[in-house]
C-alpha cells in the first residue's frame, strides 16, 4: 500500500513532507479490493484545482501500516476519508481515489496589539483554536471572549478585528487588538439608604482612580452582599452600572435593600440558637421566602429527629415592629427518648439481624431509616417485592413492623433477539428487582465486551398470581445491535519523539473488538510514561466500526526549576532541577538535579529513564549519583552507578528492582571504621500509594517496602542483608482537620557475620523523623560519644494538621522512635524511646508545603538544648 503526491519526480513519489510545494494536491489511489494501487500513478484530473497541500506524513504512514487489517472486515476506504475529514483535511472520494485537497486545521494562532497587562491571560484562547478544525463560528466566539476580557479589565472602547490566512498546512489566525484608552473609575455614586452609605463608600473607595475591572467591582459587590445578609437584608439587590462616555468614568453603584429581617427560636430547650441558625438556607441561597422558610423548617426537624427528639413539631409566625418582620420558629420538642430495646415484628429466627442494635442510643430518624432499608432487603431476597417497613415507639423500645406481602419467585425466562448460553439459573428463584438489574447488567456486560456498545436489553415480567405466592416469567428483549471493532487507531501531536516509539505503547489494534475498557487502559499507559504533558483518547464512529484518535502533547523539552532557602538542620540550602523529556526522539527522560545542604552536604543525581522497555509496562533507567554526607561524628563520600527496572500497575502500585555498584569512603572522624569500600547491591521495592494528593494529601494511605543485600555472591567489601517498610495513613476527621499517622521500621543483618559500614546503618533524628532532635543522633554511640547509628529501628509519628486558610496549615504533632544497635536487642518499651512533642506551621504550595516546626524533647540529650526549631520543604510525611 503507497500514498502517492501527483506531480513530484518519479524518485520521490513515495510522500515526503519536505518536498510539497504550494501548487501540488495529495491523491490516495484505491483498486476495488480496497487497496492501495503500488505501481501507478494516473493523470491529475482536470476538474479537480491544483491547491497548496500539506499532509502529516505520521497520519499517511499509520492509514497505510492498518489498511490491510481494517479491509478486511469493512469499507476501509470510507473509513480512511472519514479519518481525514475527521482530522481537519479537506478531502474528496471518486471511485477508487481519495483526494486531499488541502488542510482545513489552524496551524497558528497570533496576538497583534494586545496590552501587556492582558496578554497573558490569552494563552488558554489561543489553545481553544489551536490545532482545531476551522470554523468561522468558534474564531468569532474567541474574538468575542477576547473583547470581553479587554472590556473587563478598563478598555471599554477597544475593537477586535480577525484576518485569516490560508497557508498550504492549513490556517493562520491573527486577532488585531485596538485597545482604545483605557478607563479609570474618577467617581462612584451610591444609592443607598443613609444608615449604610457610608459602610458602601468605604467598600468602594479604593476603586477610584484604578482602571475600571468588573471582576474587582464583583467582588466588592459579594463583599456587600455578605455584610447585608449578617444585618439580616436577606433579598438585597445590588447592581451597578459604568458611565463609560470618557476615559474618566463614574460608577454607579444601586441597593435595593428590602426588608429587614430578625429570626428568632421559641421552645428550643435543648440546643442553641447558635446551632439552630446553622440549620437555615436564607443566607446560603441569599434569598428568604416561602420556599426557604419550609426548607429550614424541614432541616431543625430533621435535626432534632436525629438527636434523640421523634416527635418534635415545628412552625413560624411572622410579626411585625418598627418595619422590622420578625420570622419565629415555633419549637415543640417533645419528649427526648433512647433506645434500649429493638424488636421487631415478624421474627427473623436464624437471620443475622446485629445491624439492628446500630439503632439502639439516643433516638436518630437517620439511623432508623438504614436499619429499615437493611431489614427490608432480606425479604426483598427472598423474593417478596413489595415490603413493607414501619416504625413506632414503646417506650424505650423500637418496634419495626414488617408487611411482607406475597412472595414472588422466578419459575422461568425467555431470551428473545440473541442467543446467551451463559445464563444458567437453577430455578425457580426468589425474585427481587435486584436480581432483574444485575441480570440486565450482567447481560449488557456480555455483549460490551464482544464489541456491542449499543446493546439494548428490555426485561418485561409475566406474573401468575396465587394467593399466597406469585410466579414470575421474565421475557428479556435483546437487541445486540453492531458488533464494532478498532478501525483506524492514529497517534498524531508528535514533534519530536518517534512514531516508532509511540506505536509500541499501542494496545488497542485494528480489526480487534471494540472495549471501552482497552481504551481506558491505552490512556493510563500513555499518561504513566511521562511523556506527555496532555493525552486525549478520542472514538468516533464509522461504517460499522470505531476509529481512535490518539492526540498528544509532548513534555517540555527543557525544564528547569530551582530554590534557596535555609533550614536549622541543613543551613544554607540551594536546589536546581533540569530535565528534559525526549529531546532526540528516542522516548528517553534526561535529569539532573542537585542539593547543596550546609550542615548535611551535597548530592548530584544524573538520570536516564526509557520508558516502556523491555515491554510496555516497564521503564529502564540508570543514574549515576555523587553525595557527600556530613554526619555527627563522620563523613561519607559516595560515588553510586544505579541501573533500575521500574513497573507502574495501575495508578497506585509502583515496583522497582535495582543494582547498585558504589565507591564510598569515610573520613572526618575519630571511630574505629574501615575507610574505603566497594559496595555492590541488589534490591527490590514495592510503593502503594492511595493518597488523594502527592503536594497536599488529606485522605488515603501510602506503603513503602524494600528488600535488598549488599554483597555475598555480588562481590564487595559489604556483606548484609536489608528489610526497610515505612507506612503512612491520613484520616479526615472533620472539613478542615486532619489525622495523619506514620509507622516505620528496618533491620540491618550482615551476612556470616561480617561488620556493616557505619555510613548504612539507621540513624534518627532531624526534621524528616523525631523533631526537637539533631539530624543523625539518635543512635547508639561509642566509648568515645560518637554516634555510630544501629541495626535496627523503630519509629511512630502522630500529626493533626488543620487548615487554617487555604495556604496556611497548622499541624500538632508527637514523634517518638528509637535505633537498636542490634536487632535482638529491638523492644516496645517507649518509656526508653527518644519522643518529642511540637507544634508546626506550614505554607502550602502547589509542588509542596514550606514547614516550620518546633519539637520539644521528652528525653533529654546530652549537649543539646530542651528543644530545635527546623524550616524544611515538604511534608515530614
Amino acid at each position: 500500500m503507497k500514498f502517492k503526491v501527483c506531480g513530484l519526480k518519479e524518485s520521490a513519489n513515495m510522500l515526503d513532507v519536505s518536498e510539497l510545494k504550494p501548487d501540488y494536491i495529495g491523491l490516495i489511489f484505491w483498486s476495488k479490493s480496497k487497496r492501495f494501487v503500488k505501481d501507478s500513478t494516473p493523470e491529475l484530473p482536470n476538474e479537480i484545482k491544483k491547491t497548496g497541500v500539506f499532509v502529516d506524513e505520521n497520519v499517511l504512514r499509520q492509514i497505510r501500516e492498518e489498511t490491510d487489517k481494517v479491509c478486511k472486515f469493512t469499507n476501509c476506504q470510507k473509513v480512511a476519508y472519514e479519518v481525514l475529514r475527521y482530522l481537519g483535511y479537506k478531502v474528496s472520494l471518486q471511485k477508487d481515489k481519495i483526494l486531499i485537497e488541502g488542510s482545513e486545521i489552524i496551524q497558528d494562532v497570533a496576538f497583534e496589539g494586545i496590552p501587556d497587562d492582558v496578554e497573558s491571560s490569552l494563552e488558554a484562547l489561543r489553545l481553544i483554536l489551536v490545532k482545531k478544525k476551522f470554523d468561522e463560528t468558534l474564531v468569532e466566539n474567541v474574538r468575542k471572549l477576547i473583547l470581553l476580557r479587554l472590556h473587563s479589565v478598563g478598555y471599554r472602547k477597544a475593537k477586535v478585528k480577525v484576518s485569516i490566512l490560508k497557508r498550504p498546512d492549513g490556517y493562520a489566525v491573527k486577532f488585531r487588538v485596538i485597545p482604545g484608552p483605557l478607563f479609570f473609575i474618577q467617581t462612584i455614586k451610591i444609592k443607598v439608604s443613609t444608615k449604610f452609605k457610608s459602610k458602601v463608600e468605604k467598600t468602594f473607595r479604593e476603586l477610584v482612580g484604578k482602571a475600571v475591572n468588573t471582576s474587582e467591582i464583583k467582588e466588592k459587590i459579594e463583599e456587600l452582599e455578605d455584610y447585608f445578609l449578617k444585618q439580616g437584608y436577606y433579598n438585597v439587590s445590588i447592581d451597578y452600572k459604568i458611565n463609560d462616555k470618557t476615559p474618566s468614568t463614574t460608577l454607579v453603584v444601586s441597593i435595593d435593600l428590602g426588608k429587614l429581617y430578625v429570626v428568632k427560636f421559641k421552645g428550643n430547650k435543648s440546643f442553641s440558637q447558635k446551632k439552630l441558625r446553622k440549620l437555615l438556607t436564607f443566607a446560603s441561597s441569599k434569598s428568604l421566602d416561602e420556599f426557604e422558610i419550609e426548607r429550614s423548617k424541614k432541616n431543625i426537624e430533621i435535626f432534632y429527629k436525629n438527636n434523640g427528639f421523634p416527635f418534635v413539631k415545628v412552625s413560624f409566625e411572622f410579626t411585625e415592629e418598627q418595619n422590622i418582620s420578625i420570622l419565629t420558629f415555633l419549637i415543640r420538642e417533645g419528649k427526648k427518648v433512647v433506645i434500649r430495646k429493638v424488636a421487631v415484628s415478624p421474627t427473623l429466627k436464624g437471620k443475622d439481624i446485629s445491624f439492628l442494635n446500630s439503632a439502639k442510643g439516643v433516638f436518630s430518624l437517620k439511623k432508623v431509616e438504614k436499619v429499615k432499608v437493611k431489614l427490608k432487603k432480606i425479604f426483598e431476597r427472598e423474593g417478596f417485592r413489595d415490603v413493607k417497613v414501619s416504625y413506632y415507639l414503646d417506650g424505650s423500645t423500637l418496634v419495626l413492623k414488617v408487611f411482607k406481602g406475597k412472595k414472588y419467585k422466578i419459575t422461568g425466562f425467555s431470551i428473545i433477539g440473541a442467543r446467551i448460553s451463559f445464563l444458567e439459573q437453577k430455578l425457580p428463584i426468589p425474585y427481587s428487582k435486584e436480581f432483574v438489574k444485575e441480570l440486565k447488567e450482567k447481560i449488557l456486560r456480555y455483549y460490551l465486551k464482544k464489541g456491542y456498545i449499543d446493546a439494548t436489553v428490555k426485561i418485561k415480567e409475566k406474573i401468575s398470581e396465587a394467593q399466597e405466592i406469585a410466579n414470575v416469567y421474565l421475557y428479556i428483549y435483546v437487541t445486540p445491535g453492531i458488533q464494532y471493532k478498532f478501525c483506524y487507531v492514529i497517534v498524531v501531536g508528535l514533534k519530536r519523539t518517534k512514531l516508532s516509539l509511540v506505536r509500541k505503547l499501542i494496545v488497542i489494534k485494528p480489526s480487534k473488538l471494540y472495549s471501552r475498557e482497552d481504551v481506558v487502559k491505552q490512556y493510563s499507559i500513555l499518561s504513566r510514561t511521562q511523556l506527555f504533558s496532555r493525552v486525549n483518547v478520542e472514538s468516533f464512529k464509522t461504517d460499522g466500526c470505531i476509529n481512535e484518535i490518539i492526540r498528544l502533547e509532548e513534555a517540555s523539552k527543557l525544564r528547569v526549576k530551582g530554590f534557596v532557602g535555609f533550614g536549622t538542620d541543613t543551613g544554607f540550602t540551594t536546589n536546581g532541577f533540569i530535565s528534559s523529556t525526549s529531546p532526540l526522539g528516542w522516548g528517553m527522560r534526561y535529569t539532573l538535579l542537585g542539593n547543596y545542604r550546609q550542615k548535611e552536604g551535597y548530592d548530584a543525581v544524573f538520570r536516564i529513564t526509557k520508558v516502556a522497555f523491555p515491554t510496555k509496562d516497564y521503564s529502564v533507567s540508570y543514574t549515576i549519583i555523587r553525595k557527600e554526607q556530613l554526619f555527627e561524628s563522620f563523613t561519607v563520600d559516595r560515588i553510586i552507578h544505579n541501573f533500575s527496572i521500574n513497573r507502574q500497575r495501575g495508578k497506585k502500585l509502583f515496583q522497582a528492582l535495582g543494582f547498585e555498584v558504589g565507591n564510598e569512603k569515610v573520613f572526618d572522624t575519630s571511630i574505629n571504621t574501615q575507610n574505603s569500600f566497594i559496595k555492590r547491591s541488589m534490591y527490590v521495592s514495592q510503593t502503594y500509594d492511595k493518597r488523594n494528593s502527592k503536594s497536599n494529601p488529606s485522605k488515603g494511605y501510602m506503603v513503602y517496602l524494600k528488600l535488598a543485600v549488599s554483597g555475598g555472591f555480588l562481590g564487595g567489601d559489604t556483606d548484609y542483608y536489608l528489610v526497610e517498610s515505612k507506612s503512612l495513613f491520613l484520616m479526615p476527621l472533620r472539613e478542615k482537620l486532619v489525622f495523619a499517622f506514620r509507622v516505620a521500621g528496618g533491620v540491618i543483618d550482615p551476612i556470616a557475620d561480617s561488620p556493616i559500614p557505619i555510613q548504612d546503618r539507621f540513624y534518627l533524628g532531624g526534621a524528616e523523623s523525631i523533631r526537637g532532635y539533631k539530624y543523625g543522633t539518635v543512635s547508639p554511640q561509642d566509648e568515645n560519644g560518637n554516634f555510630i547509628g544501629g541495626n535496627c529501628f523503630g519509629f511512630f509519628s502522630f500529626e493533626l494538621r488543620y487548615n487554617l486558610k487555604k495556604s496556611l496549615q497548622l499541624a500538632l504533632f508527637y514523634d517518638t522512635g528509637n535505633v537498636f544497635e542490634e536487632p535482638k536487642e529491638f523492644n516496645l518499651r517507649f518509656s526508653e524511646w527518644y519522643s518529642s512533642v511540637g507544634i508546626g506551621f506550614r505554607y502550602i504550595t502547589p509542588v509542596g508545603p514550606l514547614r516550620f516546626d518546633y519539637g520539644y524533647k521528652l528525653k533529654r540529650v546530652e549537649g543539646q538544648g530542651p528543644g530545635r526549631f527546623h524550616i524544611s520543604f515538604g511534608f515530614p510525611f
